[in-house]
């Protein structure tokens, strides 16, 4: 799936240097802006049981803290003044390696601060938006904006610090679903900002998670749906030439949703659990983008 992804964001980047290329042959009212971002990504997150038992141990939790390198490919185009759209890709690459933490209920023997293992995670994510612009003067524009996004996020893990060398882990988190938002562009001299704020009530989340050990397989399956999703984007740039601008960009993303667990130990089905699951992350970088 990563590989297919990454050939699809190299894909949308040739298109996007494609259409710099020919450019000039695009109609005077056709403008297009393709975007090249490197940045760092800080992430969370976490899935908890949603009712403890009554001795207060959870059945199931798992935390993951993951910092990564990510590259991005972006293509703005805007067919007619009161409308444009805009095509993104993103992929990490060079991901350290991390602490992951698993819960006790996974653990056999059972380890009663769980399993903690070194992981190493991966993400990428695609997004399709389209803008109307309901206010636009002097370079200026604001507009409401809608689309839909789809996410994964990846983590191996092995080697843990019980001793068991042998284990191995794998998580699989796929996020999906329609967003609807506000932008706000501002144009001056030599210098263009834009502030952007996305809202989701519908965010859905699939989840795949394994653990195994000599003698013990632990997997599960979760889902979530209509989950809240929050996010606020900020960029700003600065001419370098006259269709060459240099800037920074930041990316802020909280997400809430529940759902249900489903759990397997060595073939049994062991239960289905109410669920918790909160996500959140930062990406900052820098980016460059050509304007024709």
């Amino acid at each position: 799936m990563r590989v297919v992804f990454s050939v699809s964001l190299l894909i949308v980047m040739f298109v996007g240097q494609a259409i710099a290329v020919f450019g000039q042959a695009l109609p005077p009212y056709i403008s297009v802006e393709p975007s090249l971002r490197v940045g760092y990504l800080f992430g969370v997150h976490s899935f908890q049981d949603a009712f403890a038992p009554m001795d207060g141990q959870e059945r199931y939790s798992i935390d993951l803290d993951f910092k990564m390198p990510v590259i991005m490919g972006i293509v703005d185009i805007s067919p007619i003044l009161l409308a444009s759209g805009r095509l993104s890709g993103t992929t990490s690459f060079g991901a350290p390696s991390r602490s992951l933490n698993k819960s006790a209920w996974d653990a056999s023997p059972p380890a009663p601060e769980g399993q903690n293992l070194d992981a190493r995670g991966g993400f990428w994510s695609w997004e399709a938006l389209g803008l109307f612009h309901v206010w636009r003067g002097e370079g200026h524009r604001f507009s409401i904006t809608a689309g839909y996004r789809q996410e994964n996020w990846y983590y191996s893990g092995e080697k843990t610090t019980q001793g068991n060398s042998n284990a191995w882990s794998r998580d699989d988190l796929l996020t999906s679903g329609p967003l609807l938002g506000l932008e706000t562009s501002l144009t001056y001299p030599g210098w263009t900002s834009r502030f952007e704020i996305l809202l989701s009530h519908f965010m859905n989340k699939n989840i795949q998670s394994s653990f195994n050990q000599p003698g013990w397989i632990s997997g599960h399956e979760g889902k979530a749906q209509n989950g809240t999703l929050v996010e606020a984007r900020l960029h700003g740039a600065a001419n370098v030439t006259p269709r060459i601008l240099v800037g920074l960009y930041g990316r802020y993303t909280i997400a809430e949703l529940s759902g249900t667990f489903s759990m397997k130990t060595s073939g049994n089905t062991v239960g289905s659990y109410d669920t918790h699951m909160g996500e959140s992350f930062i990406i900052l970088g820098s980016d460059v983008t050509i304007l024709f």
